[in-house]
């Protein structure tokens, strides 16, 4: 996982725990969804080499430091990369549907971490030589605020 940080510099104490924790409960509100469930074998943070198709990857990108002065406010890039084995997109497609069910603020919050809003940006679909194995790359945006 490679992570892009920007913080401003009076906050060199902070602890950067909450990217990971907030990773997981990435993880945990995809877990949650019964029919996603039934569609991937698998779920994984970090790459992986021979990996169950239908599976996804979560991948943080960037954490933005837009704190003011007693409210911490972060920006938050990251992806989630659909893998499978489909000629037509078809099962990609109905992944990411069901993907965008689950990704919700109410579902992402935790601990004294709050989402303000996330917002899917941009879809990119990549194939292999093959043209069976295909992937297709959900970049969101969304903010994180500390309550």
């Amino acid at each position: 996982m490679t992570v892009a940080l920007s913080f401003n510099q009076t906050k060199n104490t902070m602890s950067l725990n909450f990217i990971y924790r907030f990773q997981l409960n990435l993880h945990q509100a995809l877990l949650d969804s019964v029919k996603l469930k039934e569609q991937i074998k698998e779920i994984y943070l970090s790459t992986v080499q021979d990996g169950n198709y239908p599976f996804i990857l979560i991948n943080v990108i960037k954490v933005d430091d837009k704190s003011k002065a007693n409210i911490s406010i972060y920006g938050l890039e990251f992806e989630v990369c659909i893998f499978s084995r489909d000629k037509n997109k078809k099962k990609l497609l109905l992944i990411s549907e069901l993907v965008e069910e689950a990704l919700t603020p109410k579902n992402l919050g935790f601990g004294e971490y709050s989402i303000a809003g996330i917002k899917l940006n941009d879809l990119s679909f990549d194939e292999a030589r093959d043209l069976v194995h295909n992937k297709l790359t959900m970049r969101y945006r969304g903010m994180l605020k500390k309550v």
